[in-house]
């Protein structure tokens, strides 16, 4: 009896992992090809437009921020800038007060109180009827903006996705894989939108219609680009992925740097999960369906490496070859891993070794994270990597 549930438990585990990483790609592949969902565009609408942005500690990159404000290609009298700086206690604050754009608008939070509340502070005083959020360090293409709203001339769209290009420096193996991961992250949230709708944006750059925000929560540490759009697909509202709205930022500068970001992540996207968890009643058809797909079974991977691994061990003792192919390939796999960290050491990539060791490495700061969630040691304040 033990020996069939361990063998049960074992290949549900294998079988959900491949799921995500391949079976719903296909499936989405499919049902894009079969049922795609269309909408009107319309490249000549220009609504008032308030781009948010919360800054904590941003000195080195807001120069080149508000430079490329002055590049959108979008009429000045129809769009405004509002930062926020959350406590930063750089220069940052120096920096946006000396900004003379007569559309800039700077608000200085000398409490740090969390990304949250300043969302909701920025978004009270924004007057445009699209809100567009992005990061500090987050480059738009001159374009972007232009591209972004004309999805709104239709009803049925409540808020659009840019498509996030990561720039990384030679050898930063943290930094390829990241960008090798997001090349497939887009690909997803392209057929999820072509079906129906994205789950969760970017926070790089997305836009809302203004009269869909609700109050982020600021009692709870949460992903910010993950609930404020899902909230809207709760309404039955669309939120889709325009792989031409594109947007630019420099990965971060170390896999340990990364490794930090992925668990601070982690622990909100617990929160955030247990936050909307309605949506995973099977009653929201899509929604819970790619909700689970995408964003749940890709959470708890860690935990499913642990059992195959400690089930195949179990199985080793009781049954045929095939449980000793599979625990030798789990070895050869994190021995491939263990190659890359020490390639990463020395700051040489070889793919074959790198991406077993990225992979390694989100895992287990998803399990980290986890770990931090349970345990409340998360908090609302951000800290930049």
């Amino acid at each position: 009896m033990l020996e069939e549930i361990f063998e049960i438990i074992f290949w549900i585990s294998l079988f959900l992992i491949f799921y995500h990483y391949i079976f719903y790609f296909l499936i989405l592949k499919i049902w894009a090809s079969l049922f795609s969902k269309k909408h009107k565009i319309n490249e000549n609408i220009f609504p008032t437009v308030s781009v948010i942005v919360s800054a904590y500690n941003e000195e080195k990159v807001l120069e080149k921020k508000i430079k490329n404000l002055l590049t959108y290609d979008y009429p000045q009298d129809k769009i405004e800038f509002l930062f926020g700086s959350d406590g930063s206690n750089d220069k940052t604050n120096e920096i946006l007060k000396n900004v003379s754009l007569s559309n800039f608008y700077f608000y200085e939070l000398e409490k740090r109180r969390g990304k949250s509340s300043v969302i909701n502070d920025l978004v009270r005083n924004a007057n445009g009827e699209i809100l567009i959020f992005s990061d500090a360090n987050t480059i738009f293409q001159s374009d972007a903006i232009k591209k972004i709203v004309r999805h709104f001339n239709d009803n049925s769209i409540g808020g659009v996705c840019g498509k996030l290009v990561l720039k990384y420096k030679k050898n930063n193996i943290g930094g390829s894989s990241e960008s090798t991961y997001w090349n497939y992250e887009n690909k997803i949230k392209e057929l999820e939108s072509k079906i129906y709708t994205t789950f969760g944006a970017n926070g790089a750059i997305y836009a809302i219609r203004k009269n869909f925000f609700l109050q982020v929560p600021t009692n709870i540490f949460i992903v910010d680009d993950f609930v404020i759009p899902l909230s809207i697909v709760s309404r039955d509202i669309r939120v889709i992925f325009d792989k031409e709205v594109f947007a630019f930022e420099e990965t971060t500068e170390s896999t340990q740097k990364e490794f930090q970001r992925k668990v601070r992540i982690a622990s909100r996207n617990f929160s955030s999960i247990f936050y909307l968890s309605h949506l995973l009643n099977p009653k929201y058809g899509f929604i819970s369906f790619g909700l689970i797909s995408h964003k749940v079974i890709r959470w708890i991977i860690p935990f499913f490496l642990i059992v195959i691994f400690v089930s195949n061990i179990f199985l080793l003792a009781i049954k045929s070859d095939i449980y000793l192919l599979f625990f030798l390939m789990q070895i050869g796999f994190y021995f491939f891993a263990l190659i890359g960290l020490f390639l990463d050491k020395i700051n040489f990539q070889i793919k074959i070794f790198t991406l077993p060791y990225y992979f390694i490495i989100v895992n287990f700061g998803l399990f980290l994270g986890f770990i931090k969630y349970v345990s409340s040691k998360s908090s609302p304040m951000w800290e930049k990597t």
